[in-house]
């Protein structure tokens, strides 16, 4: 039978043994160490790793309607359907309504400019027959004019003839060559020729002031034509219906929602028919650009910079997709793209890094994938 004594000799021996054994290995290593020269700073690592997830460069855009009593009519677009900027997605309760409207108020402006161009070619003739009215007067006025100059001349000169035969009846009357009749009459001639002339020379000054008052006449005329033209088309309304035109559109606008960007449809959840409210109806993104954004730990942020090489790998990913650093964000955040391991701490402080992807077609596959990043420090 053992004595206690025995035993604890015993136990005592173990468990030396088992100290022995269990600081060799760190003696050894410290021998080691000390042989290297002294306190040796193991080399960094020639890349960084951390998590991040896959996205559109612009974002996945939330596609809704302010809450209240406009209801959805329709959805007009499909998942995968690719759309362009400012084309309609969504049809909300009451466009029909102002479309109708619209559609009304572009006929009555329809008809109204039909109007408009009938008057505008009955002016058009009306003025045409205006200045053709004006030429002929002018041209009237003018020949009137020369013809009583012409007048003026002629019965002038006979003026002259009459007077020299005045003369020549009167000494021959006293002569007693001529009778006293005939020389009457030829007082008679010069008399008449003369008033002629006075009348010739009046209806030439009357006619040289009616002239310029004729082309005056002609040309109030022609503004008239103008001015009678404009009161009709404003009485038509044409203003007036297109402002009512204009504010009907903007209405029906707000019933209608169009697409932020060129993109594709991702995903929709509501159809015709629900209450737009605090969710969105549908989820939209621009493909043609997708970017990581990796969750860089904030004692790693040193060592990145821009147009840094990046790796993105992902199990769900065909092969790896690389990529370049195209912005560092300063702000230092709790990171909140979860491990797969229990074991890691979760309240890591990091910086999203964005790496913009080679392949966005690639990428593109999966929105919002949890990728695992290496950026390459070399």
């Amino acid at each position: 039978m053992i004595s206690n004594r025995t035993f604890i000799q015993t136990c005592i021996g173990s468990f030396a043994l088992a100290f022995v054994a269990f600081l060799l290995p760190a003696l050894c290593l410290a021998g080691d160490t000390g042989s290297s020269g002294g306190n040796a700073i193991a080399a960094a690592p020639s890349e960084i790793h951390a998590l991040g997830r896959i996205e559109p460069d612009l974002g996945v855009f939330d596609i809704s309607a302010a809450s209240g009593e406009k209801r959805i009519q329709k959805v007009l677009v499909k998942e995968g359907q690719k759309v362009a900027k400012g084309e309609p997605l969504i049809l909300l309760v009451g466009y029909d309504a102002y479309k109708a409207d619209v559609d009304l108020l572009e006929q009555k402006i329809l008809t109204a400019k039909a109007q408009v161009q009938r008057e505008l070619a009955l002016r058009k003739v009306r003025l045409e027959e205006a200045k053709a009215r004006q030429e002929i007067t002018r041209v009237q006025d003018r020949d009137e004019i020369r013809i009583l100059e012409h007048r003026i001349v002629s019965l002038t000169a006979q003026v002259a003839f009459r007077k020299r035969e005045m003369e020549r009846a009167k000494t021959l009357n006293t002569k007693e060559v001529v009778s006293g009749q005939d020389y009457d009459e030829r007082q008679m001639e010069l008399t008449r020729t003369r008033e002629d002339l006075n009348t010739a020379g009046v209806a030439l000054s009357r006619q040289k002031a009616l002239a310029p008052l004729n082309q005056q006449k002609a040309r109030a005329e022609q503004a008239t034509i103008l001015e009678d033209s404009r009161a009709r088309e404003l009485s038509i309304g044409l203003d007036t219906l297109e402002k009512e035109l204009n504010f009907a559109r903007k209405k029906m606008e707000t019933f209608r929602i169009p697409s932020p960007v060129d993109g594709e449809i991702l995903t929709i959840f509501s159809r015709g028919g629900g209450v737009p409210g605090q969710y969105p109806i549908l989820k939209m993104a621009d493909l043609s650009s997708m970017v990581a954004i990796a969750e860089v730990y904030e004692t790693d942020l040193g060592r990145v910079r821009m147009d840094q090489s990046a790796v993105v790998t992902s199990p769900a990913l065909p092969g790896k997709l690389t990529g370049k650093v195209i912005h560092i964000n300063r702000l230092i955040f709790k990171r909140t793209v979860r491990d797969i391991d229990p074991y890691q701490p979760e309240d890591y402080r990091v910086a999203e890094v964005k790496i913009l992807l080679d392949d966005p077609d690639t990428a593109a596959r999966y929105i919002q994938l949890q990728v695992d990043v290496a950026l390459d420090t070399r």
